[in-house]
């Protein structure tokens, strides 16, 4: 890694990861800038160096982040997070829809039930009971998104409630899930990456966060203005955000209405 780092002929490296090996790595590549976290070696082998406080969860990774370029003179602002689109790219996207059996005729709703980390799911029967009633109750359409490793438990989860075309799980590239969660008007799902490339768009996102499993929403929710997060835990936390809500019990319901009520607005 320091070879290959050398023969780049960086003129600085930001560190978001602090690991003992990256800092030599950057230290020996003699790269003249080094940033990072004075963690792991990095006061000693980085040039500029700041205190880690991610764990303390104040505010988003971006924002965390952005303290690094601070820490060298770098301006930043409090932008949200877009992924540029070519027109191509966007018509793509609009084929796999209509393949699947979207009409856009009615709002369309992006749901991803599943999640990398046991611990951050919702539960994959509510997700069925969620799909199931909006198919039922609501003048709206649903997409399922996923990965290729998630396409069987999700054929399993819309099995009778949803025909198995609209599960995209493994159908789509980042991208071109990209420019399907552009044209969504709802995203639903658990703390995962679709929800945060659905953020990117302009679909209203809800998020699903367990904070009994120690995900916080202030430092890993979405990033955009258009969201509601959801958590399920054990007590509240005190929050300065109005779209954060908790719950002891997280139930079908709760999430339901909220979906309603964004469809109403």
């Amino acid at each position: 890694l320091a070879r290959e780092l050398k023969e780049k002929k960086l003129d600085a490296i930001f560190i978001l990861n602090p690991h003992k090996l990256l800092h030599l790595a950057a230290f020996i590549s003699g790269v003249k800038i080094r940033v990072g976290y004075r963690r792991k070696w990095g006061k000693i082998l980085l040039t500029n160096s700041i205190n880690d406080y991610r764990d303390s969860a104040q505010k988003s990774e971006i924002e965390y982040s952005q303290d690094l370029l601070k820490s060298v003179g770098i301006k930043t602002t409090k932008t949200n997070p877009k992924i540029v689109l070519t027109d191509n790219e966007k018509k793509d996207g609009k084929k796999i829809l209509y393949s699947s059996g979207v009409k856009f005729d009615a709002p369309l709703i992006a749901i991803h039930p599943m999640t990398s980390n046991l611990i951050k799911t919702w539960g994959e029967g509510k997700y069925r009971e969620i799909i199931r009633r909006v198919q039922t109750e609501l003048e709206a359409d649903i997409v399922i998104v996923g990965a290729e490793s998630e396409r069987e438990d999700i054929n399993q989860i819309i099995s009778g409630v949803l025909p198995e075309e609209r599960n995209l799980a493994g159908k789509t590239s980042l991208r071109e899930l990209a420019s399907i969660l552009q044209d969504v008007d709802i995203f639903l799902g658990n703390d995962s990456g679709p929800m945060h490339i659905a953020s990117t768009g302009r679909a209203h996102i809800i998020a699903i966060f367990n904070l009994d499993g120690g995900s916080s929403p202030l430092r890993w929710g979405p990033v955009t203005d258009n969201f509601s997060i959801l958590c399920q835990a054990s007590s509240s936390i005190e929050m300065d955000n109005n779209n954060i809500r908790f719950y002891n019990n997280l139930g079908v319901n709760v999430v339901f209405d909220e979906i309603k009520n964004r469809l109403n607005k």
